[in-house]
């Protein structure tokens, strides 16, 4: 039996960490090969984080841009791969402008709890200093002592859970972020007929699934799945279900 072409998952980060989140999952992917179709996953980085430059005056365009280069470059490396572009919080948010806007080749997009613009950034961030504040805090040297008890509740191991809190000290576009998601650019977005999952956990406490409506509104051709238990990163605290699930997810979307 001729196999079916590799289904290629292209990882988008959200705020923060960056890239680094999903760096478990290629492994647990490799180890779960044999299956038909084969699925992999390839995390790519934004501007402005884990050391790549921020261009000046970045917008959600500049993010956009930078998808759709990696998605091409992929494309011509791997021309018969199937590519599912999957984002995480506002990763998933540039996920949907991308895949609404920009008309990238792909096959199928899964939004892992996207950040929307229904909730408005808390009075006290909309201070540029305070979110540099924040970021410097976060990746300090305290939190990374504290972090791998609070933050994952020890499931993690510790060098990973200092390693992420890190990289919230060389990401230059953590305070740009706040300010993708605005209502004037959501409602600008044209309905688009890429079969897409929108997904969230249901203990996810950064991004609560209480704004799928708006984002089903986008989606002419979608599914909605809501995950009992997980919270904002299994991909880090339950990487081989959140791998087992993405991989069936993608597959399923471009049969």
């Amino acid at each position: 039996m001729t196999p079916d072409p590799t289904v290629h998952v292209v990882a988008v980060h959200g705020n923060g960490c960056g890239a680094f989140r999903f760096r478990m999952l290629p492994r647990v992917l490799r180890e779960r090969s044999g299956s038909n179709p084969e699925v992999i996953l390839t995390p790519i980085t934004l501007p402005g984080f884990e050391g790549m430059p921020l261009p000046p005056d970045p917008d959600v365009n500049t993010f956009v841009t930078a998808i759709g280069n990696e998605v091409a470059h992929l494309r011509r490396r791997r021309p018969a791969d199937r590519l599912v572009l999957l984002g995480h919080g506002v990763g998933g948010t540039l996920v949907l402008d991308a895949i609404a806007r920009a008309k990238l080749d792909v096959a199928a997009a899964v939004l892992h709890a996207p950040a929307g613009p229904g909730r408005p950034v808390p009075r006290v961030l909309r201070l540029r200093l305070i979110r540099e504040a924040m970021r410097l805090a976060i990746g300090s040297r305290a939190a990374g002592a504290l972090g791998p008890r609070l933050l994952f509740d020890g499931r993690v191991p510790r060098a990973y859970t200092r390693r992420f809190l890190a990289e919230y000290r060389r990401c230059e576009a953590f305070a740009v972020m706040f300010d993708l998601p605005t209502p004037e650019w959501f409602d600008r977005l044209p309905p688009n007929e890429l079969p897409t999952a929108l997904m969230w956990g249901s203990a996810d406490r950064i991004r609560k699934p209480d704004g799928v409506a708006a984002f089903e509104a986008k989606l002419d051709n979608h599914q909605t799945v809501i995950i009992e238990g997980w919270g904002h990163y299994p991909m880090i605290e339950q990487p081989v279900d959140y791998a087992a699930r993405i991989a069936s997810l993608a597959s399923e979307l471009t049969s």
